[in-house]
């Protein structure tokens, strides 16, 4: 995390050296937006800006499927120890894992 970080903030500073070395005022067109003479600092500024938000975004996004995953995932192992500790008790009872698997899905329905 904190390499991530470090190599954050030497993009950062060299965004804002180029933005200083390149102050002069330009058009700027996007589709049907024109903009008349902007600083080309607050061009570079702004997308770099915007491409922070959308990795930021999409970074989000990957997380929370991570965490529904994780989370998927541990129910899964917790059914799988319920068996096993039911056949733990009675190996010959494979009736008593039925049990306890019918257990953790009423708990789940809950």
């Amino acid at each position: 995390m904190q390499v991530y970080l470090f190599f954050s903030l030497v993009f950062s500073i060299c965004i804002a050296i180029f933005a200083v070395q390149n102050a002069t005022k330009v058009d700027i067109d996007f589709f049907f937006w024109h903009i008349n003479q902007i600083s080309l600092v607050l061009v570079i500024l702004g997308s770099a800006l915007v491409g922070f938000t959308v990795a930021g975004l999409f970074g989000i996004f990957k997380q929370l499927s991570l965490r529904k995953q994780l989370k998927t995932c541990k129910q899964i192992i917790e059914e799988q120890q319920n068996k096993i500790d039911c056949w733990q008790k009675d190996p010959n009872n494979l009736d008593a894992s039925e049990e306890a698997n019918n257990t953790s899905e009423a708990a789940k329905s809950q």
